[in-house]
């Protein structure tokens, strides 16, 4: 049997990983990397809505290339059916609890979710993450930011900088203690092998205290104890 020469393995590995994180992003996007025809968002001129929308035209910055812009396009022609099913399975998971607090019924709660996804760009997971079935917070949902769209739009600010001095909670700490920039106390920096006090080894002060991941994002793996 003839072996299948080595850069031949190598491209189908490749190919096989690009296709795992292209359909992760599929399957995980928040919002339309382009926007359909009849989406409302780019007619709002509000500030919030003004960043949302130029996080749809920055989404180029996953690279230049034909393929690129290819892969764009269709997560953008997949995202609307993405919607439709991510709003139905938060009714079924989050519907009868929404109903219970606040009186709307599931089939209001779907169609809530699906306009917002649809004329205005919102995931339906954003409609309960946000409340925004709530009839009192819904009108303020243009001053509303998705992660993904902060994250796209970081990509813009930061470029080519080394973001790692507000990536590290450690660093940023230290580095605002250095500059006189008052910021969140830390109490230690523990690793798996080392521990870093800033005060006495072991000392909790009688305050609430809030355990994070020094480079966690969103509060994964977060953590709150009283005093």
């Amino acid at each position: 049997m003839t072996p299948i020469p080595t850069p031949y393995v190598r491209r189908w590995l490749r190919m096989f990983t690009e296709l795992v994180q292209d359909t992760r992003a599929a399957v995980t996007l928040e919002f339309a990397p382009r926007l359909p025809p009849w989406s409302r968002l780019p007619n709002d001129h509000g500030a919030a809505s003004r960043l949302r929308y130029a996080a749809t035209r920055a989404g180029l910055l996953a690279g230049r290339s034909r393929a690129a812009r290819i892969k764009l396009a269709l997560l953008s022609v997949f995202w609307p059916a993405k919607a439709t099913y991510d709003a139905v399975a938060a009714v079924v998971t989050y519907g009868s609890r929404v109903k219970a607090m606040s009186g709307i019924g599931r089939w209001r709660q779907w169609w809530g979710a699906m306009t917002l996804a649809h004329a205005w760009n919102f995931s339906p997971k954003t409609y309960y993450m946000y409340r925004l079935w709530d009839p009192a917070i819904r009108p303020s949902a243009p001053t509303f930011l998705q992660i993904h769209e902060l994250l796209v739009l970081q990509m813009i600010v930061k470029g080519d900088m080394d973001t790692q001095v507000i990536s590290s909670k450690a660093t940023f700490a230290a580095r605002c203690a250095a500059a006189g920039i008052p910021t969140p106390t830390v109490v230690a920096t523990l690793a798996r092998d080392a521990e870093e006090w800033t005060g006495e080894r072991g000392a909790l002060p009688r305050r609430d205290l809030f355990i994070k991941r020094v480079n966690g994002t969103q509060g994964i793996g977060r953590r709150a104890l009283g005093p």
